[in-house]
């Protein structure tokens, strides 16, 4: 097994080019046609620090509202295509029949029938084992089921299926095991943000510190027709090159210079582990009402979490498409943006509103 030791996702994404770059690690395959690079092994990455989450390169591009729109989506137990494809309609193409994922991670881990007990709460029920007995080994979510995934036809099986958590030195270590795992899209893309919030509140409810986590991924791969896999080769490549890709510690960095911060402490996801739950439910509720209207969230929320960043995400993503709708510049949105409190989040989103040009 080959073994990615990173701070963040944004060390790990330099890490993983590096390594499947080189031909001795990889090996060629082409699942249902698709002409891919696989690790020969399977590769665990480690997060020491998870919660810097946010990947910056520009090269990815990753989208940070969705990134963090479909975080939410998943903690709320979610399964509908409606909500989250306004963030990214390219994920409606991934569902069977148009309204709902057959294997959405959130859904699967808010709603199983279990021994004839229907819509257990395996989130819920972790969190109760990890305050009854903090030594326990015997905390496992299940994603995948093989009564409904093992050899069934569908564009949705989940590719994330077994979550191992222990606490240990009073922090909560997650250990995520994946089948399927593409690098640049996946592992370091949704992956690291989805399963960092979920350590992160599972910590917060059980009252312990986020610790490790680390993702064991089985089969690690890129897609060679992947157009952002060849730009980060090109970057990244060379193991002589010196790169300093902590973005969370970037002084005088020339590409965030204009946000003027010399270290960036990740925003807490919760300080009311209580009233958490219920926000997020009036959070998903108040953007229902408004998912085909370029209309913003108003209302206030006590958790700051909500109320400093994520209704500011929301409402700059919103602002974002009223200006696409109306063929104007994106500079309403950037303002928008630097409302978020959280940094990471913000310089994110701002710097990917600038990459869509029309700026004016």
């Amino acid at each position: 097994m080959k073994t990615i030791l990173s701070k963040n996702v944004n060390e790990a994404l330099l890490c993983g080019v590096r390594m499947m770059s080189e031909k001795s690690n990889v090996r060629n395959i082409s699942p249902r046609g698709q002409e891919t690079i696989e690790c020969i092994e399977p590769v665990c990455t480690i997060y020491t620090h998870p919660r810097e989450r946010v990947l910056f390169e520009p090269a990815r591009d990753a989208n940070p509202f969705f990134h963090l729109m479909e975080s939410l989506w998943i903690l709320a137990g979610r399964n509908d295509v409606e909500w989250i494809a306004q963030f990214n309609k390219n994920i409606a193409t991934y569902s069977d029949n148009g309204e709902t994922f057959h294997g959405a991670y959130g859904h699967r881990l808010r709603y199983v029938v279990c021994n004839g007990r229907n819509h257990q709460d395996q989130l819920e029920e972790v969190v109760h084992l990890l305050k009854e007995d903090s030594n326990t080994r015997r905390a496992v979510l299940q994603i995948w089921n093989a009564g409904i995934d093992l050899n069934v036809n569908s564009k949705d099986l989940p590719c994330n299926d077994l979550i191992f958590l222990k606490i240990r030195d009073g922090k909560l270590i997650m250990t995520v095991c994946n089948r399927s795992n593409d690098m640049i899209w996946g592992a370091y893309g949704a992956n690291a943000v989805h399963f960092s919030i979920l350590q992160e509140y599972i910590a917060a409810k059980v009252g312990v510190e986020v610790g490790v986590y680390r993702q064991v991924s089985d089969s690690y791969h890129v897609y060679t027709n992947n157009p952002q896999w060849k730009v980060l080769r090109e970057i990244y490549a060379s193991p002589t090159d010196s790169i300093d890709c902590d973005w969370y510690t970037f002084p005088n960095d020339p590409r965030v210079k204009q946000f003027s911060v010399k270290r960036i402490e990740p925003f807490p996801l919760i300080r009311n582990s209580s009233l958490w739950d219920l926000e997020l439910a009036d959070f998903m509720s108040e953007t229902d009402a408004i998912i085909d209207k370029c209309e913003m969230i108003k209302r206030t929320f006590e958790e700051p979490f909500f109320n400093c960043v994520a209704v500011h995400v929301f409402n700059t993503w919103k602002t974002y498409k009223h200006c696409r709708k109306h063929g104007a510049p994106l500079t309403p949105a950037i303002e928008m943006a630097e409302n978020i409190a959280a940094i990471d989040w913000k310089i994110a989103c701002v710097k990917w509103l600038e990459r869509r040009g029309d700026i004016k």
